[in-house]
């Protein structure tokens, strides 16, 4: 059986970790909980999630903000 304090654990630190936009960190909590508790309630949601992140670290890293869909450099609105 898997351990559901650990699993509850992961979940709600990877959702504090997503609502400050820390994409990194969210990749490493929700991916971390997919493989070692693949059977959990959340491995469906915290997949989906975990590609957002990552979508949204590409974003990050390309010098927008995936929130506000601004250009950081220029201020434009895309």
């Amino acid at each position: 059986p898997e351990d559901e304090n650990a699993v509850h654990a992961h979940y709600f630190a990877g959702w504090a970790l997503y609502r400050i936009g820390n994409w990194k960190e969210v990749i490493k909590e929700f991916t971390e909980l997919a493989d070692d508790y693949p059977t959990s309630n959340y491995a469906p949601e915290v997949l989906y999630r975990t590609g957002e992140a990552i979508f949204n670290q590409r974003v990050e890293d390309l010098g927008c903000n995936p929130t506000t869909n601004q250009n950081t450099a220029t201020g434009k609105t895309f």
